[in-house]
């Protein structure tokens, strides 16, 4: 099993792109989830960012728990 990650980019100016990678189905287990939770925080102290994208790499957005 994966570790997975969280992928986080900024798509313009006051845009942010967070990714789900953990193959192949993007479960979220409990490290994942504390990469997720890290990194909507930072979005969030972020002023400018007006707009958040979050999505799953590969096949599936996220297929629950692991």
């Amino acid at each position: 099993m994966s570790d997975g990650a969280i992928h986080s980019s900024r798509i313009g100016a006051h845009a942010a792109l967070l990714e789900i990678d953990n193959p192949p189905a993007n479960a979220l287990g409990s490290r994942l989830r504390r990469q997720l939770l890290d990194h909507l925080g930072a979005l969030e102290r972020d002023l400018a960012v007006r707009a958040l994208v979050l999505t799953g790499r590969g096949r599936a957005f996220c297929s629950g728990d692991d």
